[in-house]
């Protein structure tokens, strides 16, 4: 665990992120802060990859924005810190993780900066330094974007409930003004049971944001999850009108239909979510479930074996039927 100095002496220790590639990082207030050639040194082991371009969105700022990062990464950005209508989301990030890192040691650790970082080492599924960045980057300032990506990245980790919490302090923080938020809440409650309050979050997340199609179709999921397939069946058409390039769209809706007794109809949709996405292991499961109940069990076998060969993670789906 790094020791951070001042003038004044030795002060409490922070914690050390469990990729050792702080050092010695910071403190507060009127604290100097401090980096080590030690940040470096780890950093420089990590791929230079850029996590991805930005997220294309619908402006032509975002496209020029996206189309000259591939040159000039400083002109991209500032056409996208311009533009007023893009998301917020990780996705965005215009930096791979080792730079973030040189920013760190050049620049001074920083809210926002350290939320980038937690950003990235989420996307690289190393959640326990992520969480520990976003703890940093909290001590500087209770910021709700900081506080929304800490509770995706607990639910992420198998912590969902721990960042109820979190959400709630962001969403007051937003006035309600930010559907982010709301979603996320509503994926959390979700996934531990408590579809109505699951419910009342997703359609506040509409509420605020109702262009969203993510937003319909977390509330077809929770519709269908509370029995009320008719209800959920109507929302996900909608999602699918919204946006019909999205295979998950598709599989949703041979879920519900599936469980309305509508199995050929659920085996066109759960095709069309293949066609869109043939990488998804859950678009197979699927398959393999509707093929069983049309009594085609050798087809639902080839099924079963190529979402499994997708993600071996499937075989637990499997389990449990």
């Amino acid at each position: 665990m790094p020791i951070f100095a001042t003038s004044a002496g030795i002060i409490n220790p922070l914690p050390t992120f469990s990729s050792s590639v702080f050092g010695n990082l910071a403190t507060f207030g009127s604290i100097e802060l401090v980096a080590t050639n030690s940040l470096i040194a780890s950093a420089s082991g990590l791929s230079s990859e850029l996590t991805g371009p930005f997220l294309a969105a619908q402006s032509r700022s975002a496209q020029a924005a996206a189309t000259a990062f591939a040159t000039d990464a400083d002109s991209a950005i500032q056409i996208l810190k311009n533009t007023n209508n893009l998301l917020a989301t990780a996705g965005q990030q215009p930096q791979s993780l080792e730079e973030l890192l040189d920013r760190l040691q050049t620049e001074g650790p920083s809210g926002k900066l350290l939320t980038k970082i937690g950003i990235a080492y989420a996307r690289k599924n190393d959640f326990s330094s992520a969480i520990e960045a976003y703890d940093l980057a909290l001590r500087f300032e209770r910021h709700p974007r900081t506080l929304c990506e800490k509770a995706m990245t607990l639910r992420k980790a198998g912590r969902a409930l721990e960042g109820l919490e979190l959400l709630d302090e962001a969403i007051l923080l937003e006035s309600g003004t930010k559907a982010r938020s709301f979603y996320e809440k509503a994926i959390i409650l979700r996934k531990v049971n408590r579809y109505d309050d699951a419910l009342a979050a997703i359609e506040e997340a509409i509420k605020v944001e109702p262009a969203s199609v993510r937003h319909y179709c977390e509330k077809a999921i929770i519709l269908r999850l509370l029995a009320r397939l008719n209800e959920a069946l109507k929302i996900i058409k909608k999602a699918i009108r919204m946006d019909p390039k999205q295979g998950r769209h598709f599989c949703e809706q041979a879920i519900i239909l599936r469980g309305l007794g509508r199995t050929d109809e659920a085996l066109v949709a759960i095709e069309e979510a293949i066609r869109l996405d043939p990488t998804k292991a859950r678009h197979f499961s699927e398959l393999a479930v509707i093929l069983k109940e049309l009594g085609r069990a050798d087809e639902a076998l080839v099924a079963i074996k190529e979402a499994i060969r997708l993600n071996p993670k499937e075989a637990n789906f499997f389990a449990k039927k």
